[in-house]
This record gives C-alpha cells, sequence and structure tokens, in this order.
C-alpha cells in the first residue's frame, strides 16, 4: 500500500486531550466499554455518572487549563474525524471523514445525512480497499450543492483510487471506472442544470429529483441552446405539412415536382423537468424538402405535397429563444445565416468538442 494511503488509514495510537472524572470505578468501566462501541460501531455513545472534566486551551505558546469540578452528569464521546485534502475540478477541498474500525477493516465515511454519501474501508493486513455511496439529493437545499458535492465526490475518488496506483489487472478496476463515469455524467447533468436554471431564473427543488436519465436528454439541448447559444441540429422527427393555398401570380412562380426547397417556422417547445415546466421557441430550418406533388384547385390557387429524398434526407436546424418575438425576429433573418444553420452540429458534438456555431 502506498504511504498515503497507509497514513490515512493508520490506527496509531492517540490520546485523550483531557481528563474525565467519574463517579466510581462501575462508571469508568462503562466508559471503556463506550469507547470499544465508538470504536467498533462508529457511532457516538453517551456517557453517564460523569463527575467533573478538565482539558487545555492552547494559543500560540501558551497554555491554559480549563477544569469543570462540578456535577457534569453525562458526556457524549464520538468516533474521530479526520481531514484530508484533496484536488477537485474547482480546486482544492478538504473533506472530513468519520474513521472507526470494524470487522477487520478500517472504515472513514462521511456524514449519514450527506448528499453524497460514501464510505471507505480498507481490510486490514491487506491491499483490498472497497468504495461504495448514496445520492441523497433531498438533503441538498439547491442544485448548486449538489454540484459542489460531486465535484468533492470525484476528487475522493480520484484521492483514493489513482490509476497508477491501482492493479488494472484486477477485475475490480473496470467497476471503479464505470463508477467514476458515473459520477462524471451526474456531475455534468446537474452542473447544466444549475445554469439552465440561472438562465431561466428558476429554481429546481432537490426533493422532486428522481431518475436523472429521462432527462439527461433534455437538458443537454437546453443547455446548448439557451446558455451556449449554439444552433443545433436535433435529432427529432420531421413532419412536414401540406402547403396552404397558395395564388401564385404565374406559372413561372410555380416549383417543379421533384425541386428541393427549404422552410422556416417558429415552433414551441415544452420541457418537464423535475417539476418545472420550461417553454422554449425555437427557430427553424428545414433543408431538403422535396416537392412531391402539385395540387391544381378550381379557384387557381395550388397545394403543393412535401416529402423527403432517400439519398439526401431532410433534417432540422434550430436556435433557441426564451421568447417567441425573438425567435419569430430570427426566423427572418435566417436565410442570411443559411450557412451556419446547414453547419450546425448535434448536441452531442457540441457538448464533446470545442467547435461551435453561433447565431
Amino acid at each position: 500500500m502506498a504511504n498515503w494511503l497507509r497514513d490515512v488509514f493508520s490506527n496509531d495510537n492517540y490520546e485523550l486531550g483531557g481528563k474525565l472524572y467519574f463517579r466510581d470505578n462501575e462508571s469508568y468501566a462503562n466508559f471503556l466499554k463506550a469507547l470499544d462501541a465508538v470504536h467498533d460501531e462508529g457511532k457516538a455513545v453517551e456517557i453517564k455518572d460523569v463527575s467533573a472534566f478538565s482539558t487545555d486551551y492552547t494559543r500560540g505558546s501558551v497554555v491554559y487549563p480549563l477544569q469543570a469540578r462540578t456535577e457534569v452528569g453525562s458526556v457524549t464521546i464520538g468516533p474521530p474525524w479526520i481531514p484530508i485534502q484533496i484536488n477537485t475540478l474547482k480546486g482544492q477541498r478538504t473533506v472530513k471523514f468519520k474513521k472507526y474500525k470494524k470487522g477487520g477493516a478500517t472504515v472513514l465515511e462521511t456524514e449519514d445525512d450527506a448528499i453524497i454519501y460514501q464510505k471507505i474501508s480498507h481490510i486490514c493486513d491487506s491491499t483490498v480497499i472497497t468504495f461504495s455511496y448514496r445520492m441523497q439529493y433531498q438533503y441538498a437545499k439547491n442544485i448548486e450543492e449538489i454540484v459542489e458535492s460531486l465535484c468533492i465526490a470525484l476528487g475522493v475518488m480520484d484521492f483514493f483510487f489513482r490509476p497508477d496506483e491501482v492493479d488494472q489487472v484486477n477485475s475490480d478496476f473496470d467497476a471503479l471506472l464505470k463508477m467514476r463515469k458515473s459520477f462524471e455524467v451526474t456531475y455534468a447533468f446537474f452542473e447544466r442544470l444549475s445554469a439552465i436554471g440561472h438562465e431561466l431564473c428558476l429554481t429546481f427543488d432537490p426533493r422532486k429529483i428522481g431518475d436523472i436519465d429521462g432527462n439527461i436528454q433534455e437538458v443537454d439541448e437546453l443547455y446548448v441552446m439557451l446558455v451556449l447559444k449554439r444552433i443545433i441540429r436535433p435529432n427529432w422527427k420531421i413532419i412536414v405539412p401540406e402547403s396552404p393555398d397558395i395564388i401564385l401570380d404565374s406559372t413561372n412562380d410555380m416549383p417543379e415536382i421533384g425541386s428541393n426547397l427549404e422552410m422556416t417556422f417558429v415552433r414551441e417547445l415544452e420541457y418537464s423537468i423535475f417539476g418545472e415546466l420550461i417553454s422554449v421557441y425555437t427557430a427553424n430550418l428545414i433543408s431538403n424538402v422535396v416537392v412531391k406533388d402539385i395540387i391544381f384547385n378550381e379557384t387557381g390557387s395550388v397545394k403543393l405535397l412535401y416529402g423527403s429524398d432517400d439519398s439526401k434526407p431532410m433534417y432540422i436546424s434550430c436556435a433557441g429563444f426564451k421568447t417567441k418575438d425573438d425567435a419569430t425576429n430570427e426566423v427572418k433573418l435566417i436565410m442570411e445565416k443559411k450557412e451556419h444553420y446547414v453547419n450546425a452540429l448535434t448536441t452531442a458534438d457540441y457538448l464533446n468538442s470545442n467547435d461551435t456555431v453561433s447565431f
């Protein structure tokens, strides 16, 4: 085991920084049993029949003795908390873990009500370290606290399971990599959700957070359109309606069957994310629309029927806005920005690369 891990899991004896005074020998014996319980179970235990205590307060090189000689009654003793300094995506953080020994292993764990509960166990006299966790979003006050907790959780994993220190032949290595990847995806999700909340002046209630998998695509779309302000090429199913009746000034205005057209329009999208309804207006450009048929009416008007060519399928590009007026104004300018719309990327491409097309 590496020295840095040996220091963290060390079970070296430590001394009580003070004195307790008990009523009798039986009270003292109960105190020793309580210490064993703290050590073995990692839980705080109340100690009764304490008559007095004394301790020291140090400031600089000066030590001030503090004593209480009156009837105390009881005190509570708990497992030690050890600070560990870790590196995270947001800089250095100091994390405190409760430390105790149970079932032949030294255990480090966070508070039970931590937003991201973590437990690291080291089996004594071995190099085996196990890691478990629970996502407890309901304990967070806001999304930003979840982002910070996930950031720290990633830092903790990197501290205890460094790639250059882990035996990659061990089958558990793949499981650790998958677990870390899951943390990364979850961290990115909540960081984007937080940015969306700021952009739309929305507050998401952590108590309403359920399974995030069903919301990842929607959050990514909203983040790229409204926060990064990119034109995207979504994978929406395209349904092109037939045209309204069109009055043509002359036969020269009539498109030919089989010709390609481009269509622009405004669309309202509704998203439901953890109890919050979000409306977004998109300015859209549909490319490679093929005129499939032309129907002549008795009134002298015509109706165009649209479709797609398998060799050159239709696709849609869009930009997102918070108001319908902004989307309507953008539609008027789409053909001037046609190159940006035609070259738009998918949401995943934007998030996975530095190449962007803004509008």
